[in-house]
């Protein structure tokens, strides 16, 4: 019953962030069967859904590295820094996705996983993760001023996890 209840609350988050990554529902249902079993064997309490996903990112990121056949991305080093930034690609994705699904998504990760989890998912430095999401933000509002929409975010409260909490079916409205 545990190992039902974690495939359809975080394992079918997780399911669609593999498709997301990986551009197939096949290689993401592998990688969950992998990340899954993994689980499992190491006995992770599979009913505490934060610390489900924390150990499960490394497993399922390994997987979806292990068999990528995509063309590789190139990376890129800051100006008079030594340190590669790769671009990953679920960032990649994300910014083909239209917004309101982008931003879902994004303000999603950020209430489920703390900024070092989230990076390290992304393959990007921690301190990228808070721009990020303001990035989706801005751009969400943006596009409601350009549709005549009125209505206001404010940026404090949708990217603090401990005030803004998302209904469990935010990311089950993002169709992928």
């Amino acid at each position: 019953m545990q190992l039902q209840e974690f495939l359809d609350g975080e394992g079918s988050w997780l399911r669609r962030v593999a498709r997301l990554v990986s551009g197939s529902w096949e290689r993401a249902d592998a990688a969950l069967a992998d990340t899954t079993a993994h689980l499992v064997r190491q006995g992770t309490d599979l009913t505490d859904g934060p610390a489900a996903l924390r150990a499960a990112w490394p497993r399922l990121a390994a997987w979806l590295r292990s068999h990528d056949d995509t063309e590789p991305i190139p990376h890129q080093t800051p100006p008079g820094s030594d340190v590669t930034d790769p671009t990953p690609h679920l960032l990649l994705a994300l910014q083909e996705l239209p917004v309101e699904q982008r931003l879902a998504l994004v303000l999603h990760c950020r209430a489920r996983l703390d900024d070092q989890t989230l990076a390290h998912c992304l393959d990007l430095p921690t301190a990228v993760v808070p721009a990020l999401t303001a990035q989706a933000v801005e751009e969400l509002q943006a596009r409601l001023v350009a549709n005549g929409e009125h209505l206001r975010l404010d940026l404090a409260e949708v990217t603090d996890r401990r005030q803004w909490r998302p209904a469990r079916t935010t990311v089950e409205d993002v169709h992928l």
